[in-house]
């Protein structure tokens, strides 16, 4: 999962090792200027927000697709609006 996300958002060259989260096996991911959202109308942000969930669920999706195929489960990655299609037949 760590690679799809940094393929999608860049990897940050520091020591996550001190940092807890990473510690227990989650990930950080920090994908935008706090002082430019602030700037942002109300519309914007909610859009900026809206792209920003659709690519992080495209980097999970793309993480698990091995073991979706293994188990007979197809997901639709092509996002019509804001749900990932998944067939489980």
């Amino acid at each position: 999962m760590t690679k799809e996300l940094a393929l999608n958002f860049g990897f940050f060259q520091m020591d996550w090792r001190e940092l807890g989260v990473p510690r227990r096996g989650g990930v950080i991911i920090e994908s935008f200027n706090a002082d430019e959202v602030l700037q942002m109308a109300p519309w914007h942000r909610k859009w900026a927000v809206r792209r920003l969930s659709n690519r992080i669920v495209s980097s999970i999706e793309r993480a698990s697709l091995q073991n979706r195929v293994a188990r007979g489960i197809y997901a639709d990655l092509e996002l019509e609006g804001d749900l990932v299609h998944i067939d489980e037949g």
